[in-house]
């Protein structure tokens, strides 16, 4: 894994690295494998996370030369690209599991994971003091979760998870969710379908995740309140001196 950079998040929490490397599953996201002293770079895949956080399992490299040098190597190093997110960890082998021609290897569970957001667009911090709050829909039928609205771009939003038990829930329902914005000034109520990316501990004590979502499908009208808004937002912390 390469050194952290100021912007890189460490998670260490096996929680949220379970939940991250879930998302990198269902996802069917590469893993790019890269073994000690050497240049080569091999392609992998999530086959499966272990719920207790003790395991990882992977599927055999690409190109097959790799397995042998991963066999005699033992570590190695895995980074990957979700929406909007990087990651980064370092592992060893366990086993080897074979079943017929291919191969697949349990792996031991990261203890720290590197987390890099790759925005395209600029964020805006949306004050406590503004009171903006969203409420979470994870299905037709779910009763709302309520969060806070922490930050805000064109093309995602920052919130507070005030209940880290909500989080799993959350990070489940992935592409699924809907979220409707109270924003300052709006008679109408502006909902939404969002992708959950990410989720990270705001907080030493643990009681404050911020999730990263991402909007998938926004109408022109919607669009049209979000720039409102984000100007908004962003002549406030130009009057109270607040710098991203």
């Amino acid at each position: 894994m390469a050194q952290a950079k100021k912007q890189d998040t460490i998670l260490t929490d096996p929680t949220l690295i379970a939940i991250v490397l879930e998302k990198a599953k269902r996802k069917h996201s590469l893993l790019t494998i890269n073994l000690p002293n050497q240049k080569d770079e091999y392609l992998s895949l999530i086959v499966d996370v272990d719920d207790n956080g003790k395991y990882l399992y992977i599927d055999e490299l690409k190109p097959d030369l790799g397995n042998k040098k991963l066999k005699e190597a033992k570590e190695f190093s895995a980074s990957a690209k979700l929406q909007g997110v990087s990651i980064g960890f370092k592992s060893e082998i366990l086993r080897t599991i074979s079943s017929g021609i291919q191969s697949s290897y349990c792996v031991k569970f990261p203890t720290q994971m590197q987390h890099r957001e790759r925005r395209a667009s600029h964020r805006v911090p949306v004050a406590i003091g503004l009171g903006v709050v969203a409420d979470l829909f994870t299905d037709e039928h779910s009763d709302p979760i309520n969060l806070r609205v922490a930050d805000i771009s064109a093309e995602g939003i920052g919130l507070v998870v005030n209940h880290p038990e909500d989080i799993k829930k959350i990070m489940r329902a992935a592409g699924s969710l809907r979220c409707t914005i109270y924003f300052p000034d709006e008679t109408d109520d502006w909902t939404c379908q969002l992708d959950a990316c990410h989720g990270h501990r705001q907080q030493s004590d643990g009681q404050l995740i911020q999730l990263g979502a991402r909007f998938t499908e926004l109408t022109t009208k919607q669009r049209e309140v979000l720039n409102r808004q984000l100007r908004f937002f962003d002549r406030e912390n130009i009057r109270k001196g607040v710098v991203e």
